[in-house]
């Protein structure tokens, strides 16, 4: 999933780069999600400090992520799981 994530468009993509990141201090276990996306070519860890300055960017950060999660949802590796 890590690999198909990384072809999402740009912005899509360090939108969800950025939340998956935030996570990491909530799993029990993070070193196979930062594994994956090492392996998609992808180092999870460079998005963890990158909040929104302001509101506008957090608005832009919220729609962005919205369809970076949609994109998700459609591809074939998750939609197995659906």
């Amino acid at each position: 999933m890590a690999h198909e994530i990384s072809h999402f468009p740009k912005k899509q993509l360090e939108a969800i780069l950025k939340d998956q990141a935030r996570r990491l201090d909530q799993m029990a276990d993070p070193l196979p999600l930062l594994r994956a996306y090492l392996d998609a070519g992808i180092q999870l860890l460079d998005y963890r400090k990158r909040a929104p300055a302001n509101q506008d960017e957090s608005g832009k950060h919220n729609s962005l992520l919205y369809h970076a999660y949609r994109s998700l949802s459609s591809l074939p590796s998750v939609r197995a799981f659906i």
